[in-house]
């Protein structure tokens, strides 16, 4: 009888200490994914389908990607494709100022509220056909140099210079295109001008003469 007690008693050590260890795991592993963590989508995919950008549920801009790049959302419009770039670039190559884990956070008596990210004042969702990544911005830091973002599946807040929040922070005329065509003048080696009657006249690029 003494036996089966001692028995039953070191497995729910054993158990307690499994436990314990994956805790610790988890914990350490957070850690090492947020020190191994540079940007702030790692998740970074060339194929996105459609942007969203919500800001606090009081103007909606979506844009979305067919051939080309399209407004859908305040109105109709095509895009500045220059514009989603420096997006992209500013989400998955602007390096992080600082990152702090939910745990830290929470050691420290700090939550995601006390840094206007839950909700977040604003939201970027990026959605590839199969997966929405979203990213969350807060309000800036002391010295208004950076922000507070989050990133969806991701527990940690994370600091991120303002030029990065000034990319998506930004009225819907700012993404339209604003030239009639995508391609610039040196690139256009031929066109051609048909008037009411039919007439034709056709230009083609010689060098530096047309």
């Amino acid at each position: 009888m003494n036996d089966r007690r001692l028995i039953f008693r070191l497995g729910i050590a054993v158990v307690v200490l499994a436990l314990l260890h994956l805790a610790l795991f988890f914990k350490n592993d957070d850690k090492a994914l947020l020190a191994r963590r540079s940007v702030l989508v790692t998740d970074v995919s060339d194929e996105w389908t459609a942007i969203t950008i919500d800001h606090g549920g009081t103007n909606l801009i979506k844009m979305v990607k067919g051939k080309n790049w399209r407004l859908e959302k305040p109105y109709p419009a095509s895009v500045d494709e220059s514009a989603v770039m420096q997006m992209y670039d500013a989400l998955t190559v602007e390096p992080l100022d600082d990152s702090m884990s939910n745990a830290e956070l929470s050691r420290l008596g700090r939550s995601r509220r006390g840094f206007s990210l839950d909700p977040p004042a604003l939201t970027v969702t990026l959605d590839d056909g199969k997966k929405k990544t979203v990213v969350g911005f807060g309000k800036p830091i002391p010295s208004g140099k950076s922000v507070y973002a989050s990133v969806s599946g991701v527990n940690a807040v994370f600091v991120v210079p303002t030029n990065v929040l000034a990319t998506v922070d930004r009225p819907a005329g700012d993404f339209r295109r604003r030239t009639l065509f995508a391609a610039s003048p040196d690139e256009v080696t031929s066109f051609s001008i048909k008037n009411d009657t039919g007439a034709v006249m056709n230009f083609i690029r010689d060098g530096e003469v047309w």
